[in-house]
């Protein structure tokens, strides 16, 4: 069975909780369900596997060149830099309430991710 985008977000929500590493982790599993959706879709624009590699400021430029998913970019951006921060940089303290607030971004941006029904518009 094939571990989907919500299982990602799923796992970053059952990971906030009163340890920190556990938080930073929900920041990283949040980033990268919304990451694995908009990799997917935009392969699926392009007509490639959905599995295809990219890395991530190219995925997140792809969705810069639409005027329809640049937005999308610019909180995608957002939630790459909050991963960044909570995987290599040990202090600040990441706590419950910033950890949440990224996870529900994440699940945020996954809901307009989903809500694409055309290709983006090149």
């Amino acid at each position: 069975m094939t571990f989907t985008s919500p299982q990602y977000l799923e796992l970053a929500e059952s990971l906030l909780g009163e340890h920190e590493a556990a938080r930073r982790t929900a920041v990283s599993r949040a980033y990268y369900a919304v990451f694995h959706a908009a990799r997917r879709r935009r392969n699926q624009d392009l007509g490639f596997e959905t599995t295809r590699t990219i890395g991530h400021k190219d995925l997140w430029d792809y969705y810069k060149q639409s005027v329809t998913t640049r937005r999308l970019t610019l909180r995608g951006e957002r939630l790459l830099k909050r991963r960044q921060q909570a995987d290599y940089d040990i202090s600040p303290a990441w706590d419950l309430k910033s950890a949440g607030e990224t996870v529900h971004d994440a699940r945020q941006l996954l809901r307009e991710l989903d809500a694409l029904t055309t290709p983006t518009d090149r």
